[in-house]
């Protein structure tokens, strides 16, 4: 094999190890961005849950200042 040779067949080499990581790169960050919406579902249902909590809490002061009105 001449210099020559060797050195496409070496640059060819590189390419394709390169394209390869490209590769795993690419499937990682598919990866985390599918965690990420998955995440963000469940921040999302948890603003949900501590407006819901807070209406309640609010609710349950409210009954219990009526009620103790209603017991002066």
């Amino acid at each position: 094999m001449t210099y020559s040779q060797r050195l496409t067949h070496g640059s060819s080499s590189d390419i394709i190890y390169l394209e390869h990581q490209i590769g795993v790169a690419e499937d990682e960050l598919a990866k985390a961005k599918e965690e990420e919406q998955a995440y963000e579902r469940d921040l999302n249902q948890l603003s949900e849950v501590q407006n819901r909590i807070e209406t309640i809490r609010t609710r349950l002061k409210s009954l219990q200042e009526e009620l103790g009105k209603l017991e002066d």
